[in-house]
């Protein structure tokens, strides 16, 4: 890869003074670009996800049941007063992390809270990507997009 950082510096006009210079200006690229790929990564919405309401039927016949079997334990929470109270009684916990597999999209801050079993399968969730990135010997870092939390 750096032979290609080399050329593009090359490409773009980089005038460098000896090897040193040279690998310290590709240094210094290479790590601009991965910083720029990151931004773009976690910064880039999601449109695919939900975009056609067919992928979304396709979704949720397979995910729905599994939801509402779950979901059936849990009194609903219809309004930001009900959140405090349950956050107050510790039966949700906040599932933000600066290093975790995971990022919110479009959930204001408030609504980024779940019961601990949330927080468990979000992990491992986590777990299972980065055992496919392992096994793929990919060097890149994978995080998934969490659109709803609290509904």
């Amino acid at each position: 890869m750096r032979p290609l950082v080399f050329m593009m510096l090359l490409l773009l006009g980089g005038r460098c003074q000896g090897d040193h210079e040279v690998l310290a200006k590709s240094e210094e690229y290479w790590e601009k670009l991965k910083k720029t790929e990151r931004t773009i990564i976690e910064k880039t919405p999601i449109w695919e996800d939900f975009s056609v309401r067919g992928v979304e039927s396709e979704l949720r016949k397979f995910l729905l049941p599994h939801h509402l079997q779950q979901a059936k334990h849990f009194k609903a929470i219809r309004t930001d007063s009900e959140i405090e109270v349950i956050l107050q009684e510790n039966q949700l916990i906040s599932l933000e992390s600066d290093h975790a597999g995971w990022f919110f999209y479009n959930v204001p801050a408030k609504y980024r809270y779940g019961r601990p079993e949330v927080l468990q399968a979000l992990r491992d969730i986590e777990a299972a990507i980065a055992r496919q990135m392992q096994l793929r010997n990919a060097d890149a870092t994978l995080k998934f997009a969490i659109s709803s939390a609290i509904r």
